[in-house]
Formats: C-alpha cells, sequence, structure tokens
C-alpha cells in the first residue's frame, strides 16, 4: 500500500482536533511508536502529539510480547495526550479505546469483537491490538501513550512468523481501502475518545463495550501469574475489571497481569 502522508491523514480530523494536535510525526521505520511517543512527546510536555509508523523493528504488545510489524502493510500509531486524572482513574481506559476501535472500523463495514482487555477480533481472528503505557507527570497529572496496531493489508506469509490467528481489513471488507483515510478516522476517534473520558471516566463506554464483548458467558481460562483458574465469564464490572465465576465463587481480574483463553465453541 501506498505510504502515509500527513495532508491525507490530517484531512480526516476536524478543524478543532487538527489546532488541538501540538506535535506529529510520519517515519518510515521505529523501533517502536510507543516509544518514540514516551522518550520525545512525553518529555517534551507538548502534548497531544502523535507518531504514525510505516515498520517497527521493535513493536510489542501486552505482557511484552513482540508485534509482528511489516513495512507499509499496516497502520501503527502512538497518541501521547496529557490527562487531568489520577492514575488509577485510568485503568479502564484501555478498554474504551478498544471501544472507540470497533466503532470506527463499522465505517468499513467491519463488526469486530473485544476479547477482554482490548484485543480487537473478527471470528476469532486477531484483527488490531492495543498497548497503553503512561508516565507519571504529578499528581493529577498523567502522561500517557495509546499505542495501536491495526492490521490492513498483510500477505499471507506473515503466517510463518505470527503465532495465532490473524486477518486484516482488506480480507474482510469490500470498501477500497486508503490507508491515509484509515489512519485518520483512527486518530480522530483516539482524540475524541480522549477529550470524553476525561470527563465521563469510563462508564459511558461499558454498555458498548458489553455489547461488543466475546467473553460473557463464556467458559474461560485465566492466567495471572503463575495461577491458572478455569471459570465461566460473566462480563466486567464498573471499573473495567473481569468477573469470572470460578468453582462456584465470583472473582475479579484486572489486566495488567492477567492473560485469558475463551473456549473456541463460544467465539462467534
Amino acid at each position: 500500500m501506498a505510504s502515509l502522508n500527513w495532508q491525507g491523514v490530517s484531512d480526516q480530523l476536524p478543524e478543532e482536533q487538527k489546532l488541538q494536535l501540538k506535535q506529529y510525526r510520519l517515519e518510515n521505520e521505529v523501533g517502536s511508536t510507543n516509544e518514540l511517543a514516551l522518550q520525545q512527546f512525553c518529555r517534551s510536555g507538548n502534548l497531544p502529539a502523535v507518531c504514525f509508523a510505516e515498520s517497527q523493528t521493535r513493536g510489542r504488545g501486552r505482557h511484552g510480547r513482540y508485534w509482528v510489524s511489516p513495512e507499509s502493510e499496516n497502520i501503527y500509531m502512538s497518541l501521547a495526550w496529557n490527562f487531568e486524572l489520577d492514575i488509577n482513574d485510568l485503568q479502564s481506559l484501555s478498554l474504551a479505546v478498544g471501544v472507540a476501535v470497533v466503532d470506527m472500523l463499522k465505517c468499513y463495514g467491519v463488526k469486530a469483537s473485544l476479547k477482554w482487555p482490548n484485543d480487537i477480533q473478527l471470528q476469532g481472528k486477531k484483527l488490531a491490538g492495543i498497548l497503553l503505557e503512561s508516565s507519571i507527570k504529578t499528581p493529577g497529572q498523567v502522561n500517557l501513550v495509546i499505542g495501536i496496531g491495526l492490521n490492513v493489508s498483510m500477505s499471507a506469509d506473515m503466517n510463518e512468523v505470527i503465532d495465532q490467528p490473524w486477518t486484516d481489513l482488506d480480507r474482510e471488507t469490500d470498501c477500497e481501502l486508503d490507508k491515509n483515510e484509515i489512519a485518520g478516522k483512527l486518530l480522530s476517534s483516539i482524540m475524541q475518545l480522549c477529550t470524553e473520558y476525561e470527563k465521563t471516566g469510563f462508564e459511558s463506554y461499558r454498555d458498548r463495550w458489553q455489547s461488543y464483548d466475546i467473553c460473557t458467558g463464556a467458559s474461560v481460562q485465566i492466567k495471572d501469574g503463575d495461577n491458572i483458574f478455569a471459570g465461566i465469564c460473566l462480563g466486567i464490572n464498573n471499573k473495567g475489571a473481569l468477573r469470572v465465576m470460578v468453582d462456584g465463587d465470583e472473582q475479579v481480574f484486572y489486566g495488567a497481569d492477567v492473560s485469558i483463553r475463551v473456549n473456541k465453541d463460544a467465539v462467534n
């Protein structure tokens, strides 16, 4: 696909967002867009700021997993934002980001689902991933980076290096795809989310998250550190934590150190 250009991306932003954005970078190759945003944007304090890259050599997902980032095939974006909130008030933000991405994908006729806490899937195949990283500026001030990798048009030989089922927009939509348009719509949706989240928190996103969720009612396996639990997923609480019925007792799990595996029969 053609390389990103800022004019094409920014054409998708309303005027107020263009004025709001303080910095942008479009790179051919970086180690990690999140790493660049943390080290350069957050340290400068001139936020919000966004970085896109055509490829990453050290792209990463949750738990330090390697995020395969082939050149010019996907969108790799990191948005740095200053939240006037305490870090505890942001613990559910990654779930809300998932909602914003799924909402945006509807523009292309793609009805994606969410697997807790923020994997974006279609028919059990990974379509996008989210990684949030923060640096606390002062109490009540958090510089936070929202990293998103969205599969757009990957070659089939990526099956040799990606260790889980995956798909991309090119395979899932009949729309003519313009990577600049997709990147711009993605950026706009996440900027809108950040603005709204400071006012409303997670509560205004919870119902939509649950409507996209593939885990509720499913048999799941939870890995929390060295412990493994099996049970039935009950959904999420008002803080975005996962509720699971384990041996007759409800247990609550938070996302930082937890991974979840859903019974394949429950994925639709």
